[in-house]
């Protein structure tokens, strides 16, 4: 092995950071040892030949030099398989137990038979734009590659500098390639704040991308900026002052954020803002001076920004920042830190405690006691509680105690709202056991610890100093929650961010609510700010978050959270098929309703089978805890769903994919026979017509009314007055006699005056002079027709009864009757008790995909039937199938059973143009079409 005649110690840093980096990702179970050894031996061989006169030394040193190192190395390894053997990412006791006994119970129950999907081997090659992506790498290295040449301090020292200097500082993330998802976002936020200026370090300079002459690129949607290095500058003269401290209701910093469909927002927080809110958090944290901190978040926003940069600065603390890059390497560093300091604050998230417990081998030296407050960021996850658990467990024979964890709930717009104050975690911490079922219709109820639809919570603590909360409705006006309820949290405070910029709206709904009570009365002038968390308070003004709204989904007039979903999906073994815990779910709008789609990344070289039945123990698992079906379930490669810069998943990136066809999935599995029950009712066709015929409006349903009669006109044979009523063209020439001066008919012009008139006598003269016209130079017969074409007038009258005088029809060419050909009768389709044309579904179906050359649609023992021609790769086809399936049943209110793709010309067209979907079903029946891919919806 090459490893074996190279020194490691004598290798440059970055070259040992990604061995080490490798050795963790060997650990986490993330590559194969053979993946492992060839990574390694890559990474190695450039450096053998450099130090091969020293291995006839290495070798002679053997026993006590490289075979000490060698044992010591097998023993690592060792220890690593037994981290993974044992690792359960993101894991829930409750939710594990609930799972597995809800998948024990539906082994009996009777399972739906569908063939597998036929998928064409050419289909297993990577795609041109999957070649770029290693699927043995971590799925963190793409988007953090940068993140060990950023060191913290430059950019510790900017916003203070910002700061003194009076500009308004908009922290970002630091773009690495022009495809990163989001980045036109966020170029939109800083071309609507004016941003003309952009300070680095070196080291992000260095690393972003250049054009051929060497400067930075234009990247799309964003401003022209000029890029300033914070390093290496000179000092400023001795009478240099800076300018004029601004207005403490003027901005201090704009703290970016998103919103659900990934638009970027920048949320204005002012300077009186920032410095209650950095007061607030020194009393309820007890933050004191001198004091160590260690800070594993990214502290430009939200809690890294708010408690390490500037709490600290308010406090005159010590703060030791962990960056990410050395996290992935050494989970337990963190832990080290503390050790070494001897730091009485911690601010980590569930996922660093998770890491840090699977980290075995480092935890001998490592000391805890010194520990008052552990600061969990995100508290308010559902995985929250059982990280806090089992690190508890783990390490409190290390010195760690149970009122030191601290949870808090936290949002860009309200800034903290509530936090576990320190000490107090034995009789003021609380948990409770709720029905998800209830939860999902907005209620607080107690479940059984035993259930397997309950959700354990832990609360989020009390609120802030100085502010008040109250839970209002999540939809329509914003009347206050009852205590039962579970509502959106808004906060009355100091503290808050006072809007987004640029956006005023979006502002008045979000920063200025006025809860109601129960008359629709406001509750007082105050405006309060809606954080976007979802809760309820509890006993002793405990705070519980139970989502958010951006994650709220709702299905069928229920509500799920995120969250929840992906907990449930996680426990369904997920070291046999997801890699490194990552999935997306989201919803889409199909048909007036919201539908769950789950994405996950699938580990390598997993088959096709056990992959559709890990994804049937899914759908069964979801169905059975929270009573909601799936709509789509998607697996990809490894690292191929779209991050965000610090490796998360980029949500709103990965649902733009998957709705406009780009995701490239390796396996789709549509449900929607399952989930979609807003179907309109089947046609019911009548038989026979029965004497229980009602009638609905104007129509008479399942029979014809028998006969209708109207009053009698009062008038005899014999009377004056019927021999006025004997033909029109009569009666005006009576009227043209008796009253030849009266005016019948007057036309106005289009300002509304009168522009011409016409008496009984004129318009009888005008018609005979018409008639005569017709007979002499016509040559009109009797029942002849005669067009009409006349703009609207009296004009038109006048012929009128100019043809009525002498028996000829007049055609006015505007009452006849159009007859449109939608279609053969003989291809229609009968589904659902109504007749469908092949063409109308073709054509949706057209529309749905810009690689879609050709369609045919025809039936199959009750189930449609969609052929689509792909006009691209292979692999590209199973993006086809949501689309297909979504457009048919949005335009046409019909469930697609099967949708095949295959290559151009399979569609057989006749010398007339026309499709012959007959012979095409009979190719499909009969297996004779070399389909891509066969997908079975459920």
């Amino acid at each position: 092995m090459a490893d074996l005649s190279v020194d490691i110690t004598k290798l440059p840093d970055e070259i040992r950071d990604k061995l080490a980096e490798l050795d963790l990702e060997l650990s986490e179970g993330d590559i194969t040892q053979k993946g492992y050894e060839k990574k390694r031996a890559r990474l190695l061989t450039p450096y053998i030949a450099q130090q091969q006169p020293q291995a006839g030394i290495q070798a002679v040193r053997g026993p006590r030099g490289d075979g000490g190192g060698s044992r010591q190395l097998t023993r690592n390894r060792r220890t690593h398989r037994r981290v993974t053997h044992n690792e359960k990412r993101y894991h829930s006791e409750v939710r594990q137990e609930a799972v597995q006994q809800a998948l024990a119970e539906m082994q009996n129950r009777p399972k739906p038979s569908l063939p597998m999907p036929s998928k064409r081997t050419s289909m297993m090659a990577k795609s041109p734009d999957r070649e770029r992506h290693d699927l043995s790498s971590s799925s963190d290295e793409d988007s953090c590659a940068g993140d060990s040449e950023l060191p913290p301090p430059p950019e510790m020292g900017s916003p203070p500098a910002r700061l003194q200097a009076g500009v308004v500082p908009v922290p970002i993330e630091v773009p690495l390639t022009r495809r990163d998802a989001g980045l036109q976002q966020v170029g939109f936020l800083l071309g609507s704040c004016g941003i003309q200026y952009a300070l680095t370090s070196d080291a992000c300079l260095k690393g972003l991308p250049k054009t051929s002459s060497g400067d930075v690129v234009s990247f799309r949607g964003w401003p022209s900026l000029h890029w300033v290095s914070t390093e290496k500058l000179p000092r400023p003269p001795r009478d240099w002052i800076p300018p004029p401290r601004p207005a403490d209701d003027s901005p201090a910093h704009i703290e970016h954020t998103s919103a659900a469909d990934g638009s970027a927002m920048g949320v204005i927080v002012t300077r009186a803002s920032m410095l209650s809110h950095s007061r607030m958090l020194s009393v309820a944290c007890n933050y004191t001076e001198g004091e160590h901190m260690v800070c594993v978040l990214d502290f430009k926003r939200e809690t890294g920004l708010w408690h390490a940069v500037l709490a600290s600065v308010l406090n005159g603390m010590h703060v030791i920042f962990i960056p990410y890059a050395l996290m992935k390497v050494s989970p337990a560093s963190w832990m080290h830190m503390i050790t070494k300091y001897r730091a009485s604050v911690a601010i980590v998230k569930s996922r660093d405690l998770h890491w840090g417990l699977l980290a075995t081998r480092d935890h001998k030296e490592i000391s805890l006691s010194s520990l008052r407050m552990l600061l969990v960021a995100d508290g308010a996850n559902p995985w929250s509680l059982s990280s806090c658990d089992q690190f508890l467990s783990v390490f409190q024979s290390k010195g760690v105690r149970g009122d030191a964890i601290c949870p808090c709930a936290c949002s860009s717009e309200s800034l903290t709202v509530c936090v576990r104050r320190a000490g107090r975690g034995g009789s003021s911490a609380g948990r409770g056991v709720l029905s998800m079922s209830g939860l999902s219709y907005g209620v607080v109820r107690v479940d059984a610890e035993n259930s397997l639809t309950s959700l354990t919570l832990q609360d989020c603590g009390q609120v802030m100093p100085s502010c008040v909360i109250v839970v209002v409705k999540i939809e329509g006006p914003t009347y206050l929650c009852k205590t039962d309820e579970v509502g959106e949290i808004c906060v009355l405070c100091g503290a808050t961010g006072s809007g987004y910029w640029g956006l005023p709206g979006l502002t008045n709904t979000v920063f200025r609510v006025r809860p109601l009570d129960a008359d629709g009365e406001p509750i007082g002038e105050e405006h309060y700010v809606r954080s976007g968390l979802l809760g309820f308070l509890g006993p002793g003004g405990l705070v519980f978050v139970c989502g958010s709204r951006d994650g709220l989904m709702t299905v069928t007039g229920r509500k799920h959270n995120m969250d929840d979903i992906i907990a449930t999906v996680l426990a369904v073994e997920p070291m046999k098929f997801i890699y490194r815990g990552r999935i997306a779910v989201f919803s889409v709008r199909v048909l007036r309703d919201e539908r769950i789609c789950i994405i996950a990344e699938q580990r390598p070289d997993c088959g096709e089978e056990e992959s559709f039945q890990w994804m049937s123990r899914v759908l069964q698992a979801v169905d059975s805890i929270h009573q909601v079906g799936i709509y789509c379930l998607a697996l990809v490669q490894p690292n191929y769903l779209p991050k965000t810069p610090l490796g998360g998943i980029h949500l709103s990136e990965c649902k733009r994919r998957f709705l406009e066809g780009t995701l490239h999935p390796a396996n789709v599995l549509m449900c929607p026979h399952t989930c979609v029950t807003n179907l309109p009712k089947p046609r019911e066709i009548h038989s026979d017509v029965g004497p229980a015929s009602v009638i609905v409006g104007n129509l008479v349903q399942g029979n014809r009314l028998a006969s209708a009669q109207g009053r009698d006109m009062g008038y005899t044979d014999d009377s004056d007055a019927a021999r006025k009523y004997q033909f029109i063209s009569q009666i005006l020439r009576w009227r043209a006699q008796s009253t030849s001066d009266h005016v019948i008919f007057t036309l106005l012009n289009s300002k509304g005056a009168v522009s011409k008139v016409l008496t009984c006598a004129e318009l009888h003269k005008k018609a005979e002079r018409i008639g005569n016209l017709l007979l002499e130079k016509g040559r009109v017969n009797t029942g002849d027709h005669v067009a009409l074409i006349f703009p609207p007038g009296l004009d038109l009258i006048s012929a009128f009864y100019g043809c009525l005088y002498v028996g000829a029809v007049p055609d006015t060419h505007d009452t006849h009757d159009a007859v449109f050909v939608v279609g053969a009768l003989d291809e229609t389709i009968m589904l659902r008790g109504m007749r469908y044309h092949p063409i109308d579904i073709e054509n949706s179906v057209m529309r749905c995909h810009k690689k879609i050359a050709e369609c045919a649609v025809f039936t199959w023992t009750n189930l449609l039937v969609v052929v689509v021609e792909l006009d691209g790769n292979d692999s590209e086809a199973l993006n086809l199938v949501p689309l297909v399936t979504n457009t048919v049943l949005e335009e046409h209110h019909l469930i697609v059973g099967v949708v095949v793709v295959v290559d151009p010309g399979v569609v057989p067209i006749n010398s007339r143009g026309e499709k012959q979907r007959m012979h095409l079903r009979d190719g499909f029946l009969s297996d004779q079409i070399d389909a891509i891919y066969i997908a079975y919806n459920m």
